[in-house]
């Protein structure tokens, strides 16, 4: 009998995975999606894609990645990891979380690095004191009780908006494309001044989608909007509309900014009130507006949605050659519906094949989307001749 004992103990110790030393490390990112970056950027190293920072302002939502690896794991390779977190500034704490789920899936290679499938979120209020905060981690291995504490050093501040406006155009625009990779941060009110200016603003077709990259990049940044707020006097007359316009889609207009309209700006204001941008529909996007809307969005969040939203466009690609026999046929309406499908497909393909030699991320996300169960086949099939492999 207690032959029988000591071998089914021998059992479990073999069939729990190797000690390793366990270990972590922390990131701090200001990006909402980090989850889409890590899972499904298709990146070699996923924290690449995700833009990291070691300074946070003043009701500036940030999150707190906790990355391990050297765990172990049970009879079924499955991991059952834990962990605390605290934000403190000297004695004093802020935040207190305990016993947070890290992991408890099924890990073949337990020397990887992977995210803790929890990831915690903070906001420091406005009346938070300056300087510097201590946010640590300690993670449990709750297979064979092995600890480990990491943490990292972040500055707060209260954000203030330093003019550097843009030059010249291009680079506005490189800056506007590149935005979602963190890309010379804390210059999003430059660029609202210069999209600002008449001689931006003259093709409609361009304008709507610089209004969703704004509205994007806005929404639910307090720390942006009240800088805008106070900014809003210094500004000129085409600033003040157009920041009213941005504003109102990303419903901020308190009180304390309407007070500052003229009032011209006032019935301006009244006249934008409760207008909003085009909704992107459920199915597939058959408008070039919408399409280049979608492509703004991306700019500013580097969204797995809006990538998506455009590549799923490529299902249009049944319709390859309506064009061709639009010319040849009786030209009905459903004809010449079916020619300008194809003109949407092609403008996809274009874009995609301009785009993604340039934008890894989107790239990668294209590359997820080959293997992953939600994409349609035929949208696979039209992936495969754009991506870049």
């Amino acid at each position: 009998m207690m032959a029988k004992k000591t071998l089914f103990v021998l059992f479990l110790v073999l069939c729990i995975t190797p000690l390793l030393a366990i270990e972590g490390r922390l990131a701090v990112t200001t990006y909402a999606n980090f989850f889409d970056r890590w899972y499904k950027s298709n990146a070699e190293v996923p924290l690449g894609a995700i833009p990291q920072t070691t300074h946070i302002y003043k009701r500036q939502a940030f999150y707190m990645l906790p990355l391990i690896s050297g765990f172990g794991t049970d009879a079924k390779k499955k991991a059952n990891i834990t962990y605390n977190l605290t934000i403190k500034k000297g004695a004093i704490v802020l935040l207190d979380r305990k016993s947070v789920k890290g992991l408890t899936k099924v890990v073949n290679d337990t020397s990887a690095v992977f995210l803790c499938e929890t990831v915690l979120n903070y906001e420091f209020t406005a009346d938070a004191k300056e300087g510097e905060y201590s946010i640590e981690i300690t993670i449990t291995d709750n297979t064979n009780g092995q600890k480990a504490t990491f943490g990292q050093t972040i500055t707060v501040s209260t954000y203030k908006y330093i003019p550097r406006k843009f030059a010249v155009p291009d680079s506005f625009f490189v800056w506007q494309n590149y935005c979602y990779e963190g890309l010379e941060p804390d210059r999003e009110i430059d660029g609202l001044l210069f999209f600002s200016q008449p001689k931006v603003q003259t093709d409609p077709e361009k304008t709507l989608p610089m209004l969703g990259f704004f509205a994007e990049l806005f929404k639910g940044k307090f720390y942006l909007l009240n800088a805008v707020e106070e900014h809003f006097t210094k500004m000129d007359t085409n600033e003040r509309l157009t920041t009213i316009h941005i504003l109102n889609l990303v419903s901020y207009a308190p009180q304390s900014l309407q007070k500052k309209f003229n009032a011209d700006e006032k019935q301006y204001y009244q006249s934008v009130k409760g207008y909003g941008l085009p909704i992107i529909p459920d199915s597939t996007v058959k408008n070039p507006y919408l399409l280049n809307l979608l492509w703004a969005k991306f700019f500013a969040s580097g969204s797995f949605e809006h990538a998506k939203k455009i590549a799923e466009t490529l299902e249009l690609g049944k319709y390859e050659g309506a064009m061709a026999r639009y010319n040849e046929s009786g030209k009905t309406d459903r004809d010449q519906q079916e020619a300008f499908w194809e003109t949407i497909y092609q403008k996809t393909v274009q874009d995609l094949l301009q785009r993604l030699p340039n934008h890894p991320l989107f790239n990668g996300y294209c590359l997820y989307m080959l293997t992953a169960k939600e994409t349609a086949p035929d949208v696979v099939i039209q992936l495969e001749r754009v991506v870049v492999r």
